[in-house]
């Protein structure tokens, strides 16, 4: 289920051998009746590779945002890509990854890519429960990975992400190998996470945040 400032986008690509997308990773996109050099970056939500199949979660916001929304079934797009180091190690550490507003989408996808053994929680930030999105996806993932837990955090009844809520959730991964932290959401909320994260003993190389959440 989507919400009225958000959407999902389905592309599959017409020519070449199947892709090779990894989880959190994005791609840019260019419509064929805009600016020969206007691409905008997108974050994947599934990627399909076999089929040649990658799905988005775009947040309404702005011109170009809109007519991706309205072009026709079929219309072809250029894509540019794939791109992007938010990814999870090949290892099987825990994972923390935090979001907020449609920064879910990249996270959504990385989670994916765990092994089913690997212990992870996804801890989203909205401004209310109107903001809850991809719900299908989010199913399929619990569905698929029972080692990952869902945590919703409501900023209008809970305020903002602090570090007794990072606190609690880093304390039920806590295991004897050390925590993978992945965030994706507005700069004043990564900022605020990063340090949090590491007042609380992260250090900074298990923490990597995404730089954009188109």
């Amino acid at each position: 289920m989507m919400n009225d400032n958000s959407f999902e986008l389905t592309l599959k690509y017409s020519y070449g051998k199947k892709i090779k997308a990894k989880g959190g990773q994005f791609i840019f996109i260019q419509l064929p009746f805009c600016k020969i050099d206007e691409y905008h970056p997108f974050s994947i939500l599934q990627s399909l590779n076999q089929d040649k199949i990658i799905k988005l979660g775009i947040k309404k916001s702005g011109d170009f945002t809109d007519k991706l929304a309205n072009a026709s079934k079929g219309t072809t797009v250029k894509v540019k890509g794939i791109y992007g180091h938010f990814t999870a190690p090949k290892d099987n550490n825990p994972v923390l990854a935090i979001a907020g507003g449609i920064g879910i989408t990249p996270c959504i996808s990385l989670l994916q890519s765990l092994s089913q053994q690997r212990k992870g929680y996804l801890l989203w930030s909205v401004s209310s429960e109107n903001d809850i999105i991809f719900n299908e996806e989010i199913q399929t993932l619990v569905q698929t990975h029972p080692n990952i837990k869902i945590i919703y955090h409501d900023t209008s009844k809970h305020g903002y992400l602090n570090s007794k809520v990072l606190k609690e959730n880093i304390n039920e991964l806590t295991t004897n190998k050390p925590i993978d932290c992945f965030i994706c959401g507005p700069a004043p909320m990564s900022k605020s996470v990063i340090h949090n994260l590491e007042s609380l003993g992260v250090s900074d190389n298990r923490i990597l945040s995404e730089g954009f959440i188109f």
